[in-house]
């Protein structure tokens, strides 16, 4: 073959730029290094651009510059130039070198730069497939941390908020240990502690808005004047209620800013503006701080809470929030041991209710925070993994690489570039690509964010926060920093050990299998990271399955629920207990008729088939659980008793619920509140408290037996188990109660859950047709909550199910970088063996064997990365134990099918290459020999 004959180019570019940076004058530098003036002077314009040896060496040395940062080479191969290195010793020793020296490394280190990006630009495939995999990587990365940031890390907008602590009231004889706090202990801890500055209860109560042109739901929260004291902020305008006599304190209201631009406007004269919450007249008096959104995002309103109120209350009543901010200097520990010692001293002076009572301090919103820390540092643990897949990809592809351009570094070393220098120009490239993989991450980031903000509503605290801010963006930057190491630095290492003579005498015969043991090591640990990813994912999804697959205890198919709540009436100032209670109890009558005609007018819906009522749905957690004792046992302390959730329902509940009756009766609608007073348990409260008995007929007491109004139910049914706490927890363990038999102190609220059982095909246009029908009745009710019961299970589920989308997403994501990289690495492995392949071929080589030997290429590592990853795999599944629902962290249906999954990924990846070696022409090679 005829040989072809390469040249150095001068780019005078550069050494015109080094000339002016070092301050003196062209002809100088053209005596200096003994050139002739005009021979230089054409040199610097660009008019003689081939120069000889000799003047390469004087240029070098004279401006002490590397070979590459001088020229370059036109093609691969060089014409023999008698070049024997870039300069034997140091540059000249004077003042005006060494400052030269500097300010010309300085700017060519840009225009190293330069010439990187020019090299990436020259392989645009290989650039795009490397951005893209580093991108994935990153990427993900980058969205984990911005909901870790927001959730776990990201400080609350109160000033010194690591001062802000929740207070609970906790039991461990009976494993509560963040209980809500009794009012009368609340007022205790307030005014016996020794080290908070302020100290509030309030409690998040939903009410409902009405200017006079428009209703609706919001989530309000009432508290004391010192709440905001806690939170330490001022208001943007207007003032906070606490100043001036408690009853003129009562009415007023502050708004949260979202709430005021969203729902009023913005309205500058809003202050002094009268509203309307359930039924009762306040006024604005102050507009709170944009950001500021205690405790939740939800809350729009804040109402004064009467601290003389709560001294009416019994201490056995847990239902309080509680919230305080340490005094300066003052640690958590301390304020720990000093509400202690105050819940001792209430535990001996009232034994009946605060026996084994005692407090609990953490950080604000600690616990919402610890309930998804496990999993969300999992999720970010995969992602890490995913990361070292794609760099460990991406270095096979630089090695690659690296073979492929084997002569052109053995030029370069050959013609002085020294190996420093070369390993910093591959390293640059490696940095470029970094950088380009992280914009491009963080654009994905950016967009799933948005994605995740919306999912995770319901499934993570604080969820509206997550974004991609600069905390993110700096993280992402360390990120590219760190890929670029793990994918660069091999094989950068491995290129500027290479001997140029064999470099230069290196055809593809002995380019062939250069670095093949280290690529196919590479693909070992992209399986083996692979593999710990997909068997997390698959133990989820067999999770998720099972738990999808248990009994809610109801039927959710046609069913729509929805949710309506007339006010209830407040203590007015001056106003005694007992002309409360009774106001309570007409009430509760007039209530009890407007459900009973909103029923009566939904089942004359078309296609309603039932409808009924019940305070708290199925899925609503612990609301609402109350003590309760038994008729005819010994009388045993409160603390001891026996507890129940409780609901409230209307006739026909259960029926239209699907909930199965046992044994007995149901309720009926002449259970009236002057009959006999009646109760339905399910099968578990009846097994914990008449074992081997029948509980019908029994007689139960939500009062001291004392009480001379003391009110005693007889149970007349039991039901089926249902769940409350969500599907997989603990089923049952309640007691129901009628409505007009609720009387109050058993019932928090006249709100009720709306059930209604439709035929096939009736749902879509049922929602309106029910806003209609309250509009009718009454139209300051704003009707919310609307879900099907399909929604109902999908909402109780809804953390589980982020959490196995991502992970399984991130599965999905190793995999495909897995067969990538087996894929290039086989497809390579075919290229550079193709005359070995055609040599088989013409000797007799079938291709069933062709085949087996390309396709064992590509299995046997994946086989090796199997072996090595279940270790790994193992130790991931004991981080997910706790996330996991009848499934073993070891199970071996998971790494069974994990395991098939990559043998088949090898198989396929390695099925195209092997394809196109069994198409090799033999003759085509022996030709070309």
């Amino acid at each position: 073959m005829k040989s072809l004959k390469r040249r150095v180019r001068l780019d005078h570019h550069r050494l015109a730029q080094a000339i002016a940076r070092s301050g003196r004058d062209q002809n100088d530098w053209a005596d200096e290094l003994e050139i002739s003036r005009g021979y230089f002077s054409q040199l610097v314009h660009g008019h003689k651009c081939h120069p000889g040896p000799e003047v390469r060496r004087k240029l070098l040395r004279g401006l002490g510059l590397d070979f590459d940062e001088l020229f370059l080479i036109e093609g691969g191969e060089p014409a023999s130039s008698g070049w024997r290195g870039p300069r034997s010793g140091p540059p000249p020793a004077d003042k005006r070198g060494q400052g030269r020296s500097l300010a010309v490394g300085s700017g060519l280190w840009w225009g190293e730069i330069g010439q990187s990006l020019r090299s990436l630009l020259r392989r645009p495939a290989f650039s795009a497939v490397a951005v893209l995999t580093l991108a994935a990587g990153i990427g993900a990365n980058a969205l984990l941390f911005s909901a870790v940031h927001a959730v776990l890390l990201q400080p609350y907008p109160y000033p010194e908020a690591e001062r802000v602590v929740d207070l609970y009231e906790s039991n461990e004889a009976r494993g509560w240990a963040f209980n809500s706090v009794s009012p009368p202990n609340y007022l205790d801890f307030k005014e016996g502690n020794r080290t908070f500055e302020a100290l509030a209860a309030y409690q998040v109560k939903d009410v409902n808005f009405s200017t006079g042109q428009f209703a609706e739901r919001v989530t309000a929260v009432e508290a004391p004047s010192d709440f905001f004291a806690v939170l330490g902020v001022q208001p943007e305008r207007g003032r906070f209620f606490h100043t001036g006599p408690p009853s003129e304190e009562e009415d007023l209201l502050v708004i949260s800013h979202t709430f005021w631009r969203s729902r009023l406007g913005g309205d500058p004269q809003v202050l002094g503006s009268a509203v309307d919450l359930d039924g009762r007249r306040y006024t604005i008096a102050g507009v709170l701080p944009a950001g500021i959104d205690f405790p939740s995002p939800q809350v729009q309103l804040y109402t004064p809470m009467s601290e003389a109120f709560l001294k009416t209350q019994g201490r056995g009543g847990r239902y309080l929030r509680v919230v305080g901010r340490l005094k300066q200097g003052v640690r958590l520990s301390q304020a720990q041991s000093d509400l202690a010692a105050i819940a001792q001293g209430l535990q001996q002076a009232y034994p009946e209710s605060n026996a084994d009572w005692s407090v609990t301090l953490t950080p604000h919103g600690e616990l919402s925070a610890s309930s998804v820390r496990r999993p969300l540092m999992v999720l970010w643990l995969t992602t890490g993994l995913v990361l070292l897949i794609a760099c460990a990809n991406l270095a096979n592809l630089l090695l690659g690489q690296a073979a492929s351009r084997r002569r052109e570094l053995a030029v370069r070393l050959a013609l002085g570039a020294g190996r420093k220098r070369l390993t910093a120009r591959l390293l640059t490239e490696s940095l470029l690509l970094s950088l380009c993989g992280a914009a491009v991450g963080l654009l994905l980031a950016a967009l799933g964010a948005g994605w995740l903000t919306r999912w995770a509503s319901q499934a993570l605290p604080r969820a509206q926060d997550i974004s991609v801010n600069w905390t993110v963006a700096g993280f992402t930057l360390l990120l590219a920093s760190a890929a670029t190491v793990l994918f660069g630095w091999l094989p950068s290492w491995r290129a500027a050990r290479l001997d140029p003579q064999a470099g230069l005498g290196a055809g593809p015969r002995a380019t062939s299998a250069q670095g093949g043991r280290l690529r196919y090591g590479l693909i070992v640990a992209e399986v083996a990271l692979a593999l710990t990813v997909l068997v997390g994912a698959g133990l989820l999804l067999r999770s998720l399955s099972e738990i999808m697959g248990s009994e809610a205890g109801f039927e959710s198919r046609n069913l729509l629920t929805l949710r309506v709540e007339p006010g209830m009436l407040t203590m007015q100032p001056g106003q005694d207990m007992v002309s409360f209670w009774n106001a309570r109890q007409e009430q509760r009558d007039v209530i009890n008729d407007f459900y009973g005609r909103l029923l009566a007018r939904l089942q004359a819906l078309p296609g309603v088939q039932r409808a009924s009522a019940v305070n708290r749905g199925p899925l609503e957690g612990s609301w609402w659980g109350t003590s309760f004792r038994l008729d005819g046992r010994a009388p045993v302390p409160r603390n001891q008793q026996p507890t129940a959730l409780t609901r409230v329902v209307m006739p026909g509940y259960f029926r239209t619920m699907g909930i199965d009756l046992m044994r007995g009766r149901v309720f009926l609608a002449s259970d009236r509140r002057d009959a006999q007073h009646v109760a339905v348990i399910d099968q578990a409260l009846a097994r914990a408290n008449w074992p081997g008995e029948s509980p019908l007929g029994q007689r139960i007491t939500l009062n001291d037996p004392e009480d001379p109004f003391v009110i005693w139910y007889t149970v007349v049914g039991v039901v089926d188990d249902i769940s409350h706490h969500g599907l997989g927890q603990t089923r049952g363990g309640t007691l129901y109660l009628h409505f007009p038999q609720a009387i109050f102190g058993h019932f928090g609220d006249w709100g009720m859950d709306i059930a209604i059982r439709h035929q096939q095909g009736a749902g879509p246009g049922l929602a309106s047709a029910v806003r209609a029908v309250v509009r009718e009745l009454d139209p300051s009710l704003p009707v919310f909550q609307v879900r099907t019961g399909e929604d109902l299970l999908a909402q109780d589920t809804a953390r589980r199910r982020l959490q196995t989308l991502l992970l399984a997403a991130f599965g999905a994501l190793a995999l495909i970088l897995c067969a990538s990289g087996i894929f290039s690495v086989v497809s390579y492995s075919v290229a550079s063996r193709r005359r070995e392949i055609g040599i088989r071929r013409a000797l007799g080589a079938r291709g069933t064997h062709i085949y087996r030997r390309v396709l064992s290429q590509g299995l046997l590592p994946v086989a090796l990365g199997i072996l090595l990853g279940l270790p790994a795999a193992w130790a991931l599944t004991l981080l997910l134990q706790d996330m996991l629902f009848h499934v073993q962290p070891y199970d071996p249906p998971t790494l069974l099918l994990s395991c098939l999954a990559l043998l088949l990924l090898g198989a396929a990846a390695a099925l195209l290459p092997a394809y196109r070696a069994n198409q090799i022409n033999p003759l085509s090679i022996l030709r070309s020999d």
